[in-house]
């Protein structure tokens, strides 16, 4: 019956993949006990029928003529019948209960229930002893053999079947409250009464009510029906009624959350109307929409011609790399991952050999082909098979939801990269030659020197100056340390860069953080290097946090601050405060606990493939107890990722 009920319902069964802990997963390991049961009572009840016989006087007694040589080997297949039961059923319990990853989990219920039936099955197997022995002794006890024999039975089958059925169905009414299922046909509503004519009639929105592709994307859902992670509504909507009856003059902050009572500021310029070539009327409102960063909203309306345009730009500040995602899209919960999609990221579904561009190429031509298409799109939500879904964002702010965050998904590849021109092109950036104001040092000792050059700050997009200076590091090599520091709005950062090569061997760095001069420890951290702490469940992927020269205390301290940051999904107005609680509030406190030397056995690992990082040793001439330094030969994969397998040497 559960089972039927979670196929109708398309729900994905297994929602603790414990695989890794018993081999089974929860599904299994709740038939396996079930049936083992079945199996046990059936056993048991064919032994007693063929151990009794009846009389004439309809008195029951023990015939006691079940051949001897058939007795025994029954009762040995019922013994191991019930020691795989008993084995099953709390490897059962002890992989539900025992792994830290699934202890966020409400299972208490299912364990519970387990023992429940376990105790009432024992109770139930000594009063039927007690009963068999004393009929043996007291003539007066005599009731019905047969009949307590068969009560005896039906209940031990009534706890097999509530095991299965009632523990499942709390299984699956406990994965639906955590992952509630797609439904294609089911479409939100979107526009709220009191907004959405005043916005249409007004000329903030279209005769439809969608700004842009990428906001109808984000607050309606696609087009073919499938329904995507909202933010909150009337928020986004009573923002821009905000730009529509706001009058400027009043000072407030450039960027308003929308959960602020406050009225934001709105500005308003005069421009040029494209149309009458006469001065027209531009009204812009800068904002910040959970799960999107920060948005420009922009209305121009002609008082001459009537001419009028509507825009929502993004105004979060272009990373320094773009970003790919892939993720193996397959069950109902992946559906629901939230996804941030900016307006220049690019999506792609490979095993449909499809490519959805942005708004601005699309072609009104191909409406036919594309309507075939969301066809095959309505096919993959009812998961037939499973899929990947590619995400191509230059601008790096895109971003999928990590549902085993701060671990790592292991269904997300995120992959970064340099872009090219044409990219570079399509975001806004100047030429990387063009001429720039910096004064050329090439006369100067650059080892004793600090030189200076222009860039583009990444936050406000003004020029500002980056300094750079090449330090020696002793008992290492010589790195290069640039830093930013933007004086029109304070931005401020800065980035180690190895002058080296890559190394012949990757090496690793093992640091036991025990006591204080542990936290002063110098390190430098390459921009291709890991860093994990296997006791508090922290593990990064290569590349993280880029280049940092600092000390061990100041890079927990980054770790921490990045859990914060970088994951916006955990700070909008849809993540509730339990599950912030839950994903943050643990790997924090674990990092403070460090810091404070509260907990001493943490262990610091840092892996560099390339060679290029350092960890200060106390004895640089001898041996650091609580530092172990190892270098080792590199995997194929990491020569791949590092592109020396694609370097060709010969003839240099």
């Amino acid at each position: 019956m559960a089972y039927w009920y979670a196929r109708h319902k398309r729900v994905d069964l297994s929602i603790i993949p414990i695989r890794g802990c018993c081999c089974i997963d929860n599904r299994m390991g709740c038939f396996i006990v079930g049936i083992t049961t079945l199996i046990t009572t059936l056993i048991a009840f064919l032994l007693v029928i063929l151990d009794i016989a009846q009389f004439a006087n309809t008195d029951f007694i023990i015939k006691g003529g079940f051949p001897g040589l058939w007795r025994m080997p029954f009762w040995k297949v019922m013994f191991i019948a019930h020691i795989i039961l008993f084995s099953f059923a709390f490897c059962l319990v002890g992989a539900i209960s025992w792994p830290s990853k699934y202890r966020i989990y409400n299972l208490k219920p299912i364990v519970l229930n387990f023992f429940i039936v376990i105790v009432l099955h024992t109770i139930v197997e000594l009063g039927v002893s007690t009963y068999i022995y004393s009929w043996y002794g007291l003539a007066a006890w005599r009731l019905p053999y047969v009949i307590v024999n068969v009560m005896f039975y039906i209940i031990r089958f009534v706890l097999a079947i509530w095991f299965m059925v009632i523990s499942y169905s709390y299984i699956l009414e406990l994965r639906q409250e955590l992952y509630t299922p797609v439904d294609p046909e089911a479409r939100p509503e979107i526009e709220p009464a009191s907004v959405m004519p005043s916005l249409i009639s007004s000329g903030i929105l279209g005769p439809r009510g969608d700004p842009q592709s990428t906001l109808l994307l984000l607050s309606h859902g696609n087009n073919d029906g499938s329904v995507c992670k909202r933010f909150n509504d009337l928020d986004f909507f009573g923002a821009v009624q905000i730009l529509m009856e706001k009058s400027p003059g009043e000072v407030g902050p450039t960027v308003r959350d929308l959960d602020q009572d406050a009225a934001s500021e709105v500005v308003e310029t005069e421009s040029l109307c494209l149309n009458c070539r006469k001065n027209g009327t531009t009204r812009m409102l800068i904002t910040r929409i959970p799960f999107f960063r920060e948005v420009v909203i922009s209305s121009f309306e002609c008082e001459h011609c009537g001419f009028t345009n509507r825009s929502v730009d993004p105004a979060a500040p272009i990373q320094e790399k773009g970003r790919r995602f892939t993720l193996d899209v397959r069950c109902a919960k992946d559906l629901n991952r939230r996804v941030v999609q900016p307006s220049h990221s690019e999506i792609r579904i490979p095993s449909l050999d499809s490519s959805f561009p942005s708004s601005e190429s699309a072609n009104p031509r191909q409406a036919e082909l594309i309507d075939a298409f969301i066809g095959k799109l309505r096919s993959l939500l009812t998961l037939e098979t499973s899929f990947q879904l590619e995400m191509d964002d230059p601008s790096g702010n895109g971003f999928i939801e990590n549902l085993h965050a701060p671990l790592t998904d292991p269904q997300i590849t995120c992959v970064m990269y340099t872009r090219t021109a044409e990219q570079d092109k399509l975001l806004g950036f100047r030429d990387d030659n063009a001429p720039t104001d910096g004064k050329d040092d090439t006369d100067e000792n650059i080892k004793d020197s600090v030189s200076t050059f222009q860039v583009t700050c990444p936050n406000c997009h003004s020029d500002c100056p980056t300094n750079m200076k090449v330090v020696d590091i002793p008992y290492f090599q010589e790195v290069v340390l640039m830093a930013i520091n933007c004086s029109l709005c304070g931005y401020r950062s800065n980035e180690v860069k190895s002058i080296a090569g890559i190394a012949e061997r990757g090496k690793q760095f093992r640091l036991l953080i025990a006591a204080e001069e542990d936290l002063s420890r110098d390190i430098l951290k390459s921009d291709t290097a890991s860093v994990a702490l296997p006791e508090l469940g922290i593990d990064s992927e290569p590349g993280t946090l880029g280049g940092r020269f600092t000390t061990v205390e100041g890079l927990l301290g980054l770790i921490k601050d990045q859990f914060k940051s970088m994951n916006p999904l955990l700070f909008g107005d849809s993540a509730d405060q339990e599950e912030k609680t839950r994903l943050l509030a643990v790997t924090c406190d674990k990092i403070d606990e460090v810091l404070s030397l509260m907990r001493k056995d943490a262990h610091l690992v840092l892996n560099d493939p390339a060679g290029n990082s350092y960890l200060q040793s106390l004895n640089p001439e001898g041996t650091d107890e609580r530092l172990e330094v190892e270098e080792y030969q590199r995997s194929q994969e990491q020569n791949e990722e590092l592109g020396i397998t694609d370097m060709k040497t010969e003839n240099y």
